[in-house]
């Protein structure tokens, strides 16, 4: 009555009751779980065929046996119970071998397969099937009967293993099939023999497939152009790369190989117009981005890429700058450019950018390297490019560029909304500041490290953080909040050798001597052992002895030639300290030391390698210059063509 009147639900329940009391009623049960598949409860049916199996296990109907099973191992398929379905199969072959067909055996091998169970294939086949395998597995026997799906799986099988000359066995056996028939076979062995890096053997199957209309399709022209490629076969890749291309126009990882063979084979132009996707060159991109918008930016990522290879700069830059920042408006910049910068928090920035840019969530916020899709890029890849185009620009010396980049990210909010990542901008726009000799700007961003390191240890940490300070107050010399930022930090910190040095440092760009040695010798008293501290107490009793209006310059003399010859104890004999100590007995007049000092410093290799550490030349020329004073122009000339020459 349920099913006359269309309600299944209620049939498959009165089919159950009677399944649960009398499980040897073979229709029922199958009725059952055809009910049950059509209501899409697949967990009930596979149920409900258990029961079948387990009731016909003595008596068995071959067909009703062998039907039952193969229809459970499907739904156990469906469900993604994979092994309980080759359990299934399994239990089947064991109990009843006289029903098994090859049917049966092909399912398993498909599961098996499916599982990366691959001896568990060979060992199948060469049990049912007649294959026989030699025991150093480097010869096998396949018997002319067995089925070509069957020997399709054995060969896919056998690529697996890595076992070569049977897979060549196998193949063999396949060269009077027809390719449009078991075009299908085909593909999977080429894929199994690609991915076990059989390429030779997959790129025979490949060819035969591009020869069939039906089979000369986009996907099987890319793995043949994957073949070819890792065959190095670069000309022959680049064409069927190019079949690709045409045939599926937007598939993004053809077009990016088929640029990058292209590039190998010098065809740079050629690279760059495959990545266009439209035909837009590179150098006819406007400020405005006509002909970028829509593209994918996995292309434009390489193209941008490419360019870089292709030393086209400015064309690189400007696809880097819509990538990554979109239409971002570079006045908006400028203008806020200092508030951007004060606003350090994450919220505290983000708030700032909405009040400027009110559509700021809505077009800026995300760039179009980060537009969700299907060729969209990741943050780490973003990030990636972005410090590639700083270093590009630092090393090309194009520091107003890279100080627009960095200002650019102070904007984008997958940079500055990581803690790390903000952290890298802050140093990155400092460093750019310092490039353009914007100390005032440099100052404003050092001053939070300073103040975090001002009662900390000495370490690699601190020693930079005090190095960079010191530089940027070299940048300008007469900004005198750099003077009293140090002395605030210094009323709280009155014991910080960092802070006494870098004060220290600043007093002597100010000529004030005195009150750099008052800083040092507070920082003294922590750190008596340091070289450079001597050096520095040293030079400025020097300077302080060449003043005019100095009185006791030779006691001053004295205490300042007492600190070099400690620093020189400390530092040891090297080129550095033989060259300072020469410097300083040439500005006391002690010329007899200083030629001593300088021809020490000339018989000494640098400490350390390159041109810009050797101070040889330096030193020759100072001795030449008191060669000269004294009258012995053959000395100095000498002196100049032996060490000065370039």
């Amino acid at each position: 009555m349920a099913m006359e009147a269309g309600n299944m639900k209620d049939c498959a329940n009165c089919y159950r009751q009677v399944a649960k009391h009398d499980r040897e009623n073979t229709q029922v049960l199958l009725h059952c779980s055809k009910l049950e598949v059509q209501l899409g409860d697949l967990k009930k049916a596979t149920e409900v065929l258990q029961w079948v199996l387990d009731s016909n296990a003595a008596n068995a109907d071959s067909n009703l046996y062998t039907s039952v099973t193969k229809e459970l191992a499907k739904l156990q398929r469906e469900r993604g119970k994979l092994d309980k379905g080759i359990k299934v199969l399994e239990k089947a072959i064991e109990l009843h071998p006289e029903f098994v067909t090859s049917e049966e055996i092909n399912m398993l091998g498909e599961f098996y397969i499916e599982e990366n169970k691959f001896s568990c294939v060979l060992e199948l086949l060469t049990s049912h099937c007649g294959v026989v395998l030699s025991k150093d597995s480097s010869s096998i026997k396949v018997p002319a009967e067995l089925a070509v799906d069957l020997r399709s799986k054995l060969a896919i099988s056998l690529a697996h293993k890595s076992l070569v000359e049977p897979v060549k066995t196998v193949l063999a056996s396949f060269q009077d099939e027809s390719v449009e028939e078991v075009g299908d076979l085909f593909i999977d062995m080429s894929e199994a023999l690609q991915l076990n890096g059989m390429y030779v053997l997959a790129t025979d199957l490949l060819e035969k497939l591009i020869q069939v209309d039906t089979y000369s399709q986009a996907a099987v022209w890319l793995k043949y152009s994957e073949c070819l490629s890792a065959l190095g076969r670069i000309e022959d890749a680049a064409k069927a790369y190019g079949r690709v291309v045409e045939m599926a126009p937007n598939h993004v990882s053809a077009r990016v190989q088929l640029s990058l063979l292209q590039q190998q084979l010098g065809l740079e132009q050629e690279a760059l117009h495959t990545l266009a996707e439209g035909g837009v060159p590179a150098s006819s991109v406007r400020n405005d981005w006509t002909g970028l918008e829509g593209k994918e930016p996995r292309l434009l990522l390489h193209t941008c890429l490419l360019l870089h290879s292709q030393s086209k700069l400015d064309e690189f830059f400007k696809y880097v700058q819509y990538l990554l920042f979109g239409q971002l408006p570079p006045h908006i910049i400028v203008e806020h450019e200092a508030a951007l910068m004060a606003c350090r928090p994450y919220k505290g920035r983000i708030t700032y950018l909405r009040r400027i840019l009110p559509d700021y969530d809505e077009v800026y916020k995300t760039p179009p390297a980060l537009v969700s899709g299907e060729n969209s890029l990741t943050e780490n890849e973003c990030w990636d490019l972005f410090n590639k185009a700083c270093e590009t620009a630092h090393q090309h010396k194009r520091y107003d560029t890279l100080f627009s980049i960095v200002k650019s990210g102070y904007c984008t909010h997958a940079f500055f909304s990581k803690k790390q990542w903000s952290d890298e901008l802050d140093f990155k726009c400092m460093c750019s500041h310092v490039l353009l000799q914007h100390g005032g700007a440099a100052f404003d961003l050092i001053r939070d490290s300073v103040m975090k390191i001002a009662d900390a240890g000495l370490g690699d940490r601190v020693n930079q953080v005090a190095n960079i300070f010191s530089m940027i107050t070299s940048i300008t010399p007469r900004d005198m909040r750099f003077a009293r930022f140090s002395e605030r930090q210094l009323r709280k910190y009155p014991n910080s050798a960092v802070l006494s040095i870098a004060h220290g440092c600043g007093s002597i760009i100010y000529t004030s001597y005195r009150a750099a040695i008052n800083q040092f010798m507070n920082a003294y008293r922590q750190l008596e052992d340091s070289p450079i501290l001597n050096l520095l107490i040293g030079v400025c009793f020097l300077h302080i002895v060449c003043m005019k209006f100095t009185s006791q310059r030779a006691t001053l003399a004295a205490q300042g030639v007492c600190f070099l010859n400690k620093y020189l104890k400390l530092r040891g004999e090297c080129q550095e300290s033989f060259y300072n100590i020469g410097r300083a007995m040439q500005q006391l007049s002690i010329n007899s030391a200083a030629v001593y000092y300088y021809k020490k410093c000339l018989e000494t290799q640098p400490c350390l390698d390159g041109d810009d550490f050797d101070l040889r030349k330096d030193a020759a020329f100072n001795l030449s210059l008191i060669y000269k004073a004294s009258g012995s122009e053959e000395l100095a000339s000498h002196i100049i063509q032996t060490h000065c020459v370039i």
